[in-house]
């Protein structure tokens, strides 16, 4: 139906009732064919519907791959932000589109070089959210690692310009993200990276230990860990796991040389 409109001259960047070109519903649909035929007859990818997506957003959020190099190679705006205001990087580390990951960030960091070259300036290779309510000061990694998205992960920190211990505006790294939602496997990848402490202070005071059994049996097993952490109430991860009535991780904390059997629970 669209290729006969499009011999026809029909226009192609006409909007329908949520404000989507061709090019967006074929992006969203991952119409390869389509994509590419619009790009041909000069469909603007730069448009966005009424949510605030571009044809962009829809490939790399969905996972469409060959759909997103697509509009990649375009050099579509790589900043462009959704609704919820993810750039895009945030979206694709968010669902754990991992091939996706790597192509965008390559793609990033390629960018920002040629931009610090012709401004003869510094290079800031670390990217942060400062715009998404929800993601104030985070990292594309640290979100990664609260979803436990772990080929995204591995992605990320195989790049020099990721940097492992970053915190965000309330001192969490990403390794506290996936301590607390117990990721242990991603937590293990993270404490494999230099410089990345298990130790670790948010502004609460809360560390890696007060996260879930699985990485608190991990962390105690490394035996790199300090059992005593108190948080800002003077909560330990003895009486945080007494509190919780979880008993396994009482036990496994106890079972620790120097553990402060004489906390107070205000």
């Amino acid at each position: 139906m669209a290729q006969p409109l499009l011999k026809q001259g029909a226009r192609t960047n006409l909007v329908n009732a949520d404000g989507q070109t061709a090019l967006v519903a074929a992006a969203h649909q991952d119409n390869h064919w389509m994509v590419v035929l619009l790009l041909e007859r000069g469909c603007d990818p730069g448009i966005q519907d009424t949510n605030g997506h571009t044809a962009f957003w829809y490939a790399e959020f969905r996972g469409f791959e060959g759909t997103f190099r697509l509009l990649l190679v375009r050099e579509v705006d790589i900043g462009t932000r959704g609704s919820q205001g993810f750039q895009a990087l945030f979206a694709v580390a968010w669902m754990g589109h991992a091939s996706i990951v790597k192509a965008l960030l390559d793609a990033i960091l390629d960018a920002r070089r040629k931009q610090a070259e012709a401004a003869d300036d510094g290079f800031d290779d670390e990217s942060k959210d400062n715009k998404s309510s929800a993601l104030v000061g985070r990292t594309p990694l640290s979100v990664a690692a609260e979803h436990e998205r772990r080929e995204t992960v591995e992605v990320l920190l195989a790049k020099h310009a990721v940097k492992p211990d970053s915190k965000d505006p309330r001192g969490r790294i990403p390794l506290s993200y996936a301590a607390q939602n117990g990721h242990e496997k991603v937590a293990r990848l993270l404490l494999a990276k230099s410089g990345v402490d298990p130790d670790s202070k948010d502004d609460q005071g809360n560390t890696p230990l007060m996260g879930d059994e699985q990485v608190v049996r991990m962390l105690l097993a490394r035996g790199n860990v300090r059992p005593n952490p108190s948080d800002v109430d003077g909560q330990t991860p003895l009486s945080l796991a007494l509190a919780g009535r979880h008993r396994t991780v009482a036990r496994l904390i106890l079972a620790q040389d120097g553990v402060d059997l004489h906390f107070t629970d205000d």
